[in-house]
């Protein structure tokens, strides 16, 4: 929890939430899904905010429920948590469940092979990514951590693209995605203006390979699509990564 804390202020973060779910329906595709971790002390507040601006929230959350034990600092106080849950946001009538799931939660083992410790288990991934998404469609998660939904998308036939704005996470992230993507020729992707959200997913669409961006002093740097032999000596130093924005007015 240490390694995260800095970024990780619940307060802070809840208070961009809202903003969130408002530039976030300006970009999602008209059939498609935004899908929110969250906890439920914030259920309520969620709910209301996303209506605000136009999402269709699915009735009922998806439950993981963890098979693995899980810490709990104040055990004499309360039972452990061993769950988490996810909210399913419909972009507009359009946006349709790809499979008609008879239950609202699942089982999974909990991860412990990343160093994050919010990382998510393939298993949780495949039945978020499978209700709403075809292959070859695209998937963003501009909150990217080590990159375990990128590595879970691209291994379900998705296209991955993520943003993540600790360096030490998306340096952490960076090896699994090059590890599955095809060796390219060439020098490293750096787009003109990868957080005006459609620029990005363009790419992602085109290249059909994951994407992990971060920003140097000089330029943003498609992290993933650089060549599986590019030199250790090569790989700048990460100054920082940031969230997306909204897109420019046309």
């Amino acid at each position: 929890i240490e390694r995260v804390r800095e970024t990780h202020g619940v307060d802070a973060n809840l208070g961009l939430l809202r903003e969130f779910l408002r530039l976030s329906s300006d970009v999602i595709a008209e059939d498609g899904f935004l899908c929110l971790w969250y906890d439920l002390d914030h259920h309520e507040k969620l709910l209301t905010w996303a209506r605000e601006v136009g999402w269709r929230p699915c009735k009922w959350p998806l439950v993981w429920c963890k098979t693995s034990s899980c810490l709990n600092s104040q055990a004499q106080y309360n039972i452990t948590k061993a769950t988490e849950v996810c909210m399913f946001l419909r972009r507009s009538e359009k946006s349709v469940l790809r499979k008609k799931g008879t239950v609202n939660w699942f089982t999974a083992h909990a991860d412990s092979s990343g160093t994050h410790p919010f990382v998510k288990p393939f298993e949780a991934w495949k039945r978020i990514i499978e209700l709403v998404s075809d292959e070859g469609q695209t998937i963003l998660d501009p909150f990217a951590g080590e990159g375990s939904c990128l590595y879970s998308a691209f291994k379900l036939g998705r296209l991955p693209a993520g943003i993540e704005i600790d360096e030490k996470h998306a340096n952490l992230g960076v090896e699994p995605l090059k590890e599955l993507r095809q060796p390219v020729d060439g020098n490293l992707n750096v787009l003109d203006d990868p957080f005006a959200t459609r620029n990005l997913l363009d790419s992602v669409e085109q290249a059909a390979q994951p994407h992990l961006l971060i920003e140097t002093d000089e330029s943003v740097i498609d992290v993933a699509a650089a060549p599986a032999s590019w030199p250790d000596q090569s790989q700048p130093t990460v100054l920082r990564a940031e969230g997306p924005r909204a897109p420019e007015p046309v």
